[in-house]
């Protein structure tokens, strides 16, 4: 069958985190959290005394969404409050809390692993900082550019990119280099550095 979105970079990156989330899902349910839960507590873990407010801002989580997690996680006694200013409450793994939170970081790391399985070794330092340019970019289509620069960046170079069949690459002025970042399930050129 012949497949018209399967050399588009959204349509690739929604089917690689719908199949990453729906993996993520069972095993954190192996540990009897919700995906969002394990999120939470280890961002917690890795920040005592963060707020809600910032874990809001951290996870792009709306507040009236955060409040009944937080209220999920104490009712487990696994995150306690404690009031950090006049007005705030700023949270912190119980002990429970920090044993489940290591190990919803293994099962994090152990499914990472084998997500860059998949990835070639050339690839791999590459893939989450074009990730990480890509979500923190913006959604809208307006910024664009803006994103492909970010992508750029993240790899210390300022340069022009170009997307060609699924492929964003990009040339290092200073090196020359031509870097492919996202392969998007197409066998993607080997880096190369040119003349």
């Amino acid at each position: 069958m012949k497949d018209p979105l399967s050399d588009l970079v959204g349509y690739a990156l929604r089917r690689a985190s719908s199949a990453m989330m729906e993996d993520m899902g069972k095993r954190m349910g192996a540990l009897g959290l919700r995906t969002s839960e394990a999120s939470v507590l280890m961002l917690i873990r890795a920040n005592p005394g963060i707020t809600q407010s910032e874990l809001c801002r951290a996870l792009g989580i709306q507040r009236a969404n955060m409040a009944p997690l937080i209220a999920r996680l104490e009712a487990r006694k696994l995150v306690a409050r404690s009031r950090s200013d006049g007005r705030s409450f700023g949270l912190a793994v119980t002990d429970e809390g920090e044993t489940l939170a290591a190990a919803a970081r293994r099962v994090s790391d152990e499914q990472d692993s084998g997500l860059l399985s998949a990835v070639p070794e050339a690839h791999r330092a590459h893939l989450l900082p074009a990730l990480s340019a890509l979500w923190r970019g913006g959604h809208s289509s307006s910024r664009q550019e803006n994103r492909i620069g970010l992508v750029a960046s993240s790899l210390c170079c300022n340069a022009s990119l170009t997307a060609i069949r699924g492929i964003i690459s990009t040339r290092c002025p200073s090196s020359g280099m031509l870097v492919s970042i996202l392969g998007c399930g197409q066998s993607v050129p080997q880096i190369t550095r040119s003349g």
